[in-house]
C-alpha cells in the first residue's frame, strides 16, 4: 500500500494538485495503532483538476471508471480507484467550508523523503469527533496520547474547534479517560 501512496503523491505534487491525507493513514501518522485498508486522499480541484487526475489515474495503471467518476465529481463527495493489487484509494472532494478550511490549514510533512500534506492533527480530532464511530474514538485518544507526549498539539486551538461544534461533552468524556 505503501508504493501506490508514494507515488500517487509524487504525481499530485507534480500535477500541482491541491490535496492533503486524511483517514488511516492520518491517524497512523499521529499515533493510532489502527491498521488501515484503504489511502483516503481530500482534494480541492475543480475540472481542471479532475482531468489532471484522470491523467495521474491512467498512469498509474489506476482501475476506475471515467463516467462514474465524472458524474461522481458533479453530486459526490467521493469516488474509489484501485491499484492492481485491489488498494483501494479514496479521494474526497472538499466541498463544504470545513471541509476546504481542513485543507487549508493542513501540515507539510515528509514520507520517504517526499514532500506531502496531511491533516493537522487538531482538524483529523474533530473530525472524528464529528463522525463518532468507536474506531474514530479509539483514535481519538490514541492521537491525543501521542501528540501531548510529543507537544505537538494545539490544545486551545482544539478545544476551540470542539466548543464551536458542541462537541465538548465527548471530549471531556474521552479526556477523563486519558488522564486516568
Amino acid at each position: 500500500m505503501k508504493k501506490v501512496l508514494l507515488k500517487i503523491i509524487k504525481e499530485l505534487n507534480k500535477a500541482r494538485i491541491v490535496y492533503t491525507l486524511v483517514g488511516g493513514i492520518a491517524s497512523q501518522w499521529y499515533g493510532s495503532l489502527r491498521t488501515t485498508i484503504d489511502i483516503d486522499i481530500s482534494l480541492l480541484i475543480d475540472e481542471n483538476g479532475l482531468e489532471k487526475l484522470l491523467k495521474i489515474f491512467k498512469k498509474l495503471k489506476l482501475k476506475f471508471d471515467k463516467r462514474e467518476l465524472e458524474i461522481l465529481f458533479k453530486i459526490g463527495n467521493r469516488f474509489c480507484v484501485y491499484d492492481r493489487n485491489n488498494v483501494r484509494i479514496d479521494f474526497w472532494l472538499a466541498k463544504t467550508a470545513l471541509e476546504r478550511q481542513f485543507i487549508k490549514e493542513r501540515k507539510k510533512i515528509k514520507i520517504k523523503n517526499l514532500q506531502t500534506y496531511i491533516i493537522a492533527p487538531e482538524n483529523l480530532i474533530l473530525s472524528k469527533l464529528l463522525v463518532g464511530r468507536e474506531k474514530d474514538l479509539e483514535d481519538v485518544l490514541f492521537i491525543l496520547k501521542n501528540m501531548l507526549k510529543e507537544k505537538s498539539i494545539n490544545l486551545i486551538k482544539l478545544r476551540q474547534k470542539i466548543k464551536a461544534f458542541g462537541l465538548s461533552k465527548e471530549f471531556k468524556k474521552l479526556w477523563k479517560k486519558l488522564t486516568k
